[in-house]
């Protein structure tokens, strides 16, 4: 074993540990709430197709209409997963849904 292995983790390392691990969560919740986003503008997307094709304008608009929705949702997953997490923002986020009162937000400033 290595001699890193066997020294102790300090509470600071674990605060930022855990911190990463909600920040991932957190994407991860973007990336799928951006992907039903997307996934809804393309079956709008696919409701313009079909008008298109009833009214005449566009006969080969049907074709494209599973390719309209996987990109919209693939956009859509694309630009939910780059959004910037910063520690502090992942931390307050932690603090609001496990009702801490800032005590995990304010123990990654002091660290």
């Amino acid at each position: 074993m290595s001699q890193s292995a066997l020294q102790p983790v300090s509470p600071e390392q674990t605060l930022r540990m855990k911190v990463s691990e909600v920040r991932g969560r957190i994407k991860l919740l973007l990336a799928t709430q951006w992907l039903c986003v997307g996934l809804t503008v393309g079956l709008g997307v696919c409701l313009l197709l079909v008008l298109a094709t009833r009214m005449l304008w566009w006969t080969d608009a049907m074709d494209h209409m599973g390719t309209a929705v996987l990109a919209c949702g693939l956009i859509g997953a694309i630009f939910g997963w780059l959004r910037p997490i910063t520690p502090m923002v992942a931390a307050q986020i932690a603090d609001d849904r496990a009702g801490l009162k800032e005590r995990l937000s304010t123990a990654l400033e002091l660290a």
